[in-house]
C-alpha cells in the first residue's frame, strides 16, 4: 500500500492525530517536570522555614539566656540568683544544642563560615558571662 492510494481525508486526519498525540506527549511531560519542581520547591521551603523557626528559638534562648545572667550579676538580691540557678545552668547546653543543629543544615561555604563565626562569639559571650558571675 503506498502512500499515493490513501485518500487526502485521511492523511488530513492522521497528521492531525499525530499532532494530536505528540502534543499529549509534550504536555504529559511538562507536567510531570512542573510537579517535579514544584516538590523540590516545597522541600526547599519546609526547610528554610524549620531553619527560620530553629534561628527564631535559638535567638530567644540567647537573648533570654544574656538578660537572666545580667540580672543575676547586677541584683544585690540572692533571690534573683536562686530564681535563675538552674536556668543559667541549662541554657547553655539547649543553645549549643540548636546551634548544633542549625549548623548541619549549613551546606554553603559562607553558612559554614557564618556558623563558625556565631560558635566563636558564642564561646566569648560564655567565657564573660562565666567571668562576670564568678567576680560577683
Amino acid at each position: 500500500m503506498s502512500l499515493n492510494n490513501i485518500s487526502v481525508t485521511r492523511k488530513l486526519w492522521g497528521a492531525i492525530l499525530l499532532l494530536l498525540a505528540a502534543m499529549l506527549t509534550i504536555a504529559m511531560l511538562a507536567a510531570s517536570q512542573a510537579a517535579s519542581v514544584q516538590a523540590e520547591s516545597a522541600r526547599q521551603i519546609a526547610l528554610v522555614h524549620d531553619l527560620i523557626e530553629r534561628s527564631a528559638v535559638w535567638k530567644g534562648l540567647t537573648d533570654t539566656a544574656v538578660t537572666r545572667g545580667m540580672a543575676n550579676v547586677i541584683s544585690s538580691d540572692p533571690a534573683v540568683g536562686e530564681l535563675f540557678k538552674d536556668n543559667l545552668e541549662n541554657d547553655t547546653k539547649k543553645i549549643t544544642a540548636i546551634r548544633v543543629e542549625i549548623a548541619k543544615a549549613a551546606t554553603s561555604d559562607e553558612d559554614k563560615a557564618a556558623m563558625k563565626n556565631v560558635a566563636e562569639k558564642g564561646a566569648v559571650l560564655v567565657a564573660a558571662s562565666k567571668k562576670a558571675t564568678e567576680s560577683s
